[in-house]
Order: C-alpha cells, then sequence, then structure tokens
C-alpha cells in the first residue's frame, strides 16, 4: 500500500457528480496497410499489455479510508484486467468530426469506476477523412494520476518514434498485486497517519493565511496598473455568462493552429507562445461575450496551470502531481490585439513568477487539509445547491498549454496525424482551453459546460478569428 500524495488525493475528493476530475486526450491515426480494425484493436491492446509494467500507476486503485478521514491508498489491483480498459466504438458511416466529437463529450461526461484503476482508451474506427484511413484514440485518465507532464511521459510509453515498434525488455520480477486491505487495516493506517500528520497540519494552514494576507497587497498593486497585472488576491475576476454552477453534461470542439505561424507573432512581439494563446483565447472571450450583449468593466481572468517539477523533482515522487497554478489577466479591456497580447504578457510574467511561492504555502495547505471526509460533502453541497450561481470566483476560465512531442509517433504501427489535449471543468467555470504541440501543429481542444456554453462552435469560430487578427496587426505594426 502507498498512501496517496495529498494534491491527488484533493483532486479524488473534490471530484462530484457534475465535476469531474479526469482529463483526456484525442488522437487520430493513419491505419492505411493495417487491417481490419480487429486487427488494429489487437495490436494496440497487445502492445500495452506488454508495456503496462513500465507505469505503475496504471495498475494502481484507489482505496477510501473509512468514512473519508485520512487520505486514500494506492495498491496495485489484484483483479485488474486490461479488458476493463481498453473499449471499442464505431461512428456511423461515413463518421465525421462532428460525430467523433459529441462521442468525445460523451465519454468525458462519464465518471471514471473508482473500483478500477483510473484510466480507460475508446479505439473508434469509421471516421471518414479525404486522406488515408483513421481511427481515433480517446484516452481518459484521472488528474490523481497525472499532470500534463506526466500524462505525456505516460502516453509515450504507449508510442514509438517509428512505424515499427520498439522492443521493451519484460519486467525482472513478476507482477505480485496487493491484497485489499481490511477495514481495520485502514482504520490503523488512518489513525496512524492522522496523529503524525497533525503539526504538519497546523503549520500549512497557518502559513496559508499568512501568504493570503500578503498577497492582499498584490490587489492595490492590479488595481493600480489596470487590471494588467496577475490579479493573485482572490474576487478580481468579474461575473460573466460563462461561470457559474456547472451541469454533468459537456461540449467539445477541436482546432488546430499552425505553430510556425504562432512562433511568428510571439517572435515579432518579443513575447512566447504561451502568451500568444491567452491573447487568441481572450480576443474570443470578447467576442463571445459581444454577441451575447456583455461587455465586463474589468479584465477576465484566466487560471493557467504551471508545472514545478523542475524546481521540486527531488523532493516529491517522480508520479505524484507537480503542479501550481497563476492567476492571469486576458486584459480583455484592452481593444486592440497586440496592445493585449503585450499586457498579457507582462502580467503573466508576473504571474508565474509567483507561481511558486503559492504552490509551496497556498496549494500545499490546501491539499493537507483536504482530508475525504470533509472535501468532499463540502464539494458536493457547493454543487447540489448551485452555490456558484450566486457566488463569484476568482478566475473565468481555465487556460492550459502543454508541450508535446517534436516529432511524429506511432502507436502498434499506425502513425499518428493529429492530437488534441481535454482538460477538466471546475465549478464555476464553465470552459477549459487547453493546447498541446505535435511537430508542427498546435492541438487545442475546448472543453465547455453545455448548459453555460451551448455556442461552443462560435467560441472555436472567434478562436480562429481572434488569431487572424492577431497574426494581422502584428505583422502591420513590425513590417
Amino acid at each position: 500500500m502507498i498512501e496517496m500524495d495529498p494534491l491527488d488525493a484533493a483532486f479524488l475528493a473534490l471530484e462530484t457528480e457534475n465535476m469531474h476530475m479526469h482529463v483526456g486526450v484525442l488522437a487520430v491515426f493513419d491505419t492505411s496497410g493495417a487491417g481490419p480494425m480487429e486487427t488494429i484493436d489487437s495490436s494496440v491492446r497487445n502492445t500495452i499489455n506488454e508495456r503496462i509494467h513500465t507505469v505503475h500507476a496504471l495498475r494502481r486503485r484507489a482505496i477510501k479510508a473509512p468514512l473519508g478521514i485520512d487520505f486514500p491508498l494506492w495498491i496495485e489491483d489484484p483483479h485488474f484486467d486490461i479488458e476493463n480498459h481498453i473499449y471499442r466504438a464505431a461512428l456511423p458511416t461515413p463518421g465525421s468530426y462532428n460525430e467523433l466529437t459529441t462521442l468525445a463529450a460523451s465519454i468525458m461526461e462519464r465518471k471514471l469506476d473508482m473500483s478500477r484503476p483510473l484510466w480507460e482508451i475508446h479505439l473508434v474506427e469509421g471516421l471518414h477523412t479525404s486522406s488515408e484511413p483513421t481511427v481515433a484514440m480517446i484516452a481518459k485518465m484521472h488528474h490523481c494520476i497525472l499532470d500534463g507532464e506526466t500524462g505525456a511521459g505516460i502516453l509515450s510509453t504507449v508510442f514509438d518514434d517509428g512505424p515499427t515498434p520498439r522492443n521493451v525488455p519484460p519486467p525482472d520480477h513478476p507482477w505480485i498485486p496487493d491484497p485489499v486491505p481490511s477495514m481495520a487495516e485502514l482504520l490503523i493506517h488512518s489513525a496512524t497517519g492522522l496523529a503524525s500528520r497533525s503539526g504538519a497540519t497546523v503549520d500549512s494552514a497557518k502559513r496559508a493565511i499568512s501568504f493570503l494576507a500578503n498577497i492582499a497587497n498584490e490587489k492595490k498593486r492590479d488595481t493600480a496598473s489596470g487590471g494588467i497585472m496577475a490579479p493573485l488576491a482572490p474576487h478580481l475576476a468579474p461575473r460573466t455568462s460563462i461561470n457559474g454552477a456547472i451541469s454533468p453534461y459537456r461540449k467539445l470542439s477541436f482546432m488546430s493552429l499552425p505553430l510556425t505561424d504562432i512562433k511568428i507573432v510571439a517572435h515579432s512581439a518579443s513575447t512566447t507562445i504561451n502568451h500568444v494563446v491567452l491573447a487568441t483565447v481572450s480576443g474570443a472571450l470578447r467576442k463571445l461575450l459581444d454577441a451575447r450583449g456583455e461587455r465586463p468593466d474589468r479584465s477576465l481572468v484566466s487560471l493557467v496551470p504551471v508545472s514545478q517539477r523542475g524546481l521540486y523533482e527531488g523532493n516529491m515522487d517522480k508520479n505524484a502531481n507537480m503542479v501550481s497554478a497563476a492567476l492571469v489577466s486576458l486584459a480583455t479591456h484592452v481593444d486592440d490585439p497586440l496592445d493585449r497580447l503585450l499586457a498579457i504578457s507582462e502580467g503573466s510574467s508576473h504571474a508565474i513568477r509567483n507561481s511558486s511561492p503559492i504552490y509551496d504555502h497556498l496549494v500545499k495547505a490546501i491539499s493537507q487539509v483536504a482530508i475525504p471526509g470533509i472535501s468532499h460533502p463540502l464539494a458536493t453541497a457547493v454543487t447540489k445547491l448551485k452555490l456558484l450561481n450566486k457566488l463569484n470566483m476568482p478566475f473565468n476560465v481555465v487556460v492550459s498549454n502543454i508541450r508535446g512531442p517534436k516529432r511524429p509517433l506511432w502507436c502498434a504501427g499506425n502513425r499518428m496525424v493529429e492530437i488534441y489535449p481535454i482538460g477538466p471543468l471546475v465549478e464555476g467555470i464553465g470552459l477549459n482551453v487547453t493546447v498541446m504541440s505535435y511537430i508542427d501543429r498546435l492541438g487545442v481542444g475546448i472543453l465547455a459546460c453545455r448548459d453555460l456554453i451551448p455556442d461552443l462552435d462560435d467560441f472555436t469560430q472567434y478562436m480562429h478569428e481572434s488569431f487572424a487578427e492577431l497574426e494581422k496587426v502584428t505583422a502591420r505594426r513590425y513590417a
């Protein structure tokens, strides 16, 4: 048995019927010459089965403490069967990307089965494109077993650098699953753990309170800068129609942008790819809210996940989540697209610099006190009472950027031609935009609450228009 990392336990405890804390990815493969779907399915299953020993998380099952009085435990699932994790689906012929997107949304709507390791893969046939035969893969994993970077690492164990699958040596020792612990064993472990952590938990809470008091000064700084600097203090985000209590129903949209074009804009304006992504989302949100007759008088705010893996590599379990977050002003009150990009760049840089102390003082503290027996009932009450229809959130949208592979990848001999990430929705926030680079393209996965953003296709079109405007004004000013 292995005790779950506190932050991972928080991801699990805060999950409700409406807020599903899993993440996903949709990949499309060129399967020309691969044979019938039965052959492709068998090859993928065999590949994963032969390599599954290289990723411990894929055979680990979460065991909750009695009454939620302590963090859950990981055990090597004695009932693990790969057939419970890989499924087949088919689109009606000829299947379109719209039908694939609808299927992916329905898969993301369903919670993962807690009685099994928290991941699943769906192999989808019937996608009709103008090129060669294609098969899609929709993978879903719980956030408690990965962050963006470790997720990419898990996927890399499934993929190869060429069409010939590489030889993965078998494990040095036979896999030995754990017995499911008894109630008495769980109670003894929980009592011991609570006693050993009590002092650290109190200390973490004190440091969190002190840190929140210190960042209150940032609110004054943000006000003085006209909303450009990083809004670290809470309740700064304006209320919009994309914010409120979320339902369990999802809409999904995918788009792709040329990475070279994004780099040209970023280089011309002396900014980064991430800044250009944020500016593109900002412009699209302006268009969406304009279409709804809204124009907040203050800038919208994005939550931007920030990996802390490089800073804390030697201090934590390499399989644990190592992610903090920065609150970044989207400068939606700035009319000119390029000026908006420059404002986002300035505010984002300040926010990212402060993400490490946030991780140290706040995220750690929250995870230490996120005992499931307390945090899960609270999260459930917030959902059932729809409290976030009445309360403001400190941010309006989640925008995440994952660095993907620069070279083509293959799975079971099939070349991956497209990949799109799918982030989770959190209560009060109806939109998540997650991007991932692959060779020369940037795949954009856009997940929305169907009730809050039924017009997601419009938002996707606004994303295209927003980036085109940014390209145009950047080329004109820096010509």
